[in-house]
């Protein structure tokens, strides 16, 4: 009986460990709450809300380094670039896009774009 308590413990505090490690989502895409469709529209207009055209390009990729989304430039555009960040929960990952352009430091487009995937959309 002992040893099924310890191993019921074990298990609890497993899984526990497990919810803890999960990744937490990043501020600029924390708020959503209704439908996936929705939720990706949402992101779109936080993103461009929180860094809309005109903006200064160096207040963006400093908010998206410090929240540990993914830069990379695009390969024919020395003008263009995109950001990602995923996190993974148990069974499900969401990740978060955004993409812009940029001309002389200053963001001259801008979107972001929203998706959350299952373990049971693939079965």
């Amino acid at each position: 009986m002992a040893r099924l308590r310890s191993f019921g413990i074990l298990a609890v505090y497993s899984v526990l460990s497990l919810l803890a490690c999960a990744d937490s989502p990043p501020t600029v895409g924390s708020q959503l709450h209704a439908s996936l469709a929705e939720d990706s529209a949402e992101f779109d207009q936080q993103v461009k809300a929180r860094f809309p055209v005109g903006s200064d390009e160096n207040a963006l990729r400093v908010t998206l380094v410090r929240e540990r989304f993914v830069i990379i430039g695009d390969t024919d555009s020395l003008f263009r670039f995109s950001a990602t960040y995923s996190a993974s929960e148990l069974f499900c990952r969401q990740d978060w896009s955004i993409r812009w352009s940029v001309y002389a430091g200053k963001i001259v487009d801008i979107g972001g774009k929203y998706w959350l995937t299952c373990a049971h959309d693939f079965m």
